[in-house]
């Protein structure tokens, strides 16, 4: 790694901001403005750059040049997505970290109000806000909508909240303790790191929300295929692997929740409950999905499907089948 020298300021943090960074120019100016913003001013925003072959470096360097509280690192060679979330957490040195995506938006008042709750609630591992979906050019397409609401006090219940669903697994944009979220095994190299990583999280604190939109998930092709998604995501986990690689994503996603369950340091009873959290209200849940709307689509046509999952949303059907949590 190389790294752009800083000028001042050296104090230790109150939180650690990760931006893992790829070939981010587009949209990365407007989201290092917004921490610029941000009306919490102590901490340190440190950009990782997996080896960009835009102007991505050029603009971090004057970012850092400017702001003593940027650091900016770069890798000679792109390892992807994971390997840079992960050593960006290896270089929280506050009470309290964050990732940050190159190319997402915030309010002024995202920050300060995440680090206001976890204050609040000692028993806390993480909080995050309620968030919005918008397109390349900033248009809200979709939400709000909520993360994941996980304050039991039993922590195979928190599990099986985060279980629940995992369409919009937000949350792990939100401000972490620390310290509480070091047992964690952190990012894998998994379709859906984001629920991997959240789900095992739980189990060691309470995850809480901010009741306000404060966040912005930009979305640059909201058309984009499961199958075009899926692809994405291995160029993005394991730039050097093949196209089509990633043949089994769910199967793998389902894995990696039960080797959180089975390896989680509680007592056999616990584990259990979570193990059967993973099977009932995750696998089970999903392959009945996946093969009923497969059957259906043989059928009846992707058009008549389509307008029966409507339908049926607008019943809540799905939500009280799954039992997800209201908000999200």
């Amino acid at each position: 790694m190389t790294e752009t020298p800083r000028s001042g300021g050296h104090a230790r943090p109150a939180v650690t901001v990760g931006m893992p960074v790829y070939n981010g120019e587009r949209f990365l100016r407007q989201a290092l403005d917004c921490w610029m913003a941000q009306d919490f001013t102590n901490y340190r925003l440190i950009i990782s750059d997996d080896a960009s072959s835009d102007s991505t470096p050029q603009i971090c360097r004057e970012y850092a040049t400017r702001d003593h509280r940027v650091r900016y690192l770069r890798s000679d060679r792109n390892q992807g997505a994971v390997w840079n979330f992960n050593y960006l957490y290896s270089l929280a040195d506050a009470e309290f970290f964050a990732w940050a995506a190159q190319d997402d938006y915030w309010e002024p008042t995202f920050l300060r109000k995440c680090v206001e709750l976890l204050r609040g609630n000692p028993d806390a591992a993480g909080a995050h806000t309620r968030i919005r979906r918008i397109t390349a050019d900033g248009t809200t397409y979709a939400g709000p909508f909520g993360g994941y609401v996980a304050i039991q006090d039993d922590a195979a219940e928190r599990f099986r909240t985060v279980l629940s669903d995992w369409l919009w697994c937000f949350a792990h944009y939100g401000v972490w303790r620390t310290e509480t979220i070091r047992p964690t095994r952190l990012y894998r190299k998994v379709y859906g790191p984001d629920h991997v990583f959240v789900a095992e999280a739980v189990l060691y604190g309470k995850v809480f929300e901010v009741p306000e939109v404060l966040w912005a998930h930009r979305t640059c092709n909201p058309q984009e295929t499961n199958e075009e998604y899926v692809e994405r995501v291995r160029r993005g986990l394991e730039p050097h692997s093949k196209p089509g690689s990633y043949r089994y994503p769910f199967a793998a996603l389902t894995w990696e929740h039960l080797r959180t369950a089975l390896t989680a340091p509680f007592p056999f009873s616990t584990r259990c409950r979570l193990v059967w959290s993973v099977l009932s209200r995750f696998w089970i849940h999903q392959a009945v999905i996946a093969v009923v709307r497969r059957k259906a689509l043989r059928m009846f046509g992707e058009a008549r499907v389509e307008r029966v999952i409507r339908w049926l949303r607008r019943q809540g059907w799905y939500r009280r089948w799954r039992g997800v949590p209201e908000g999200l």
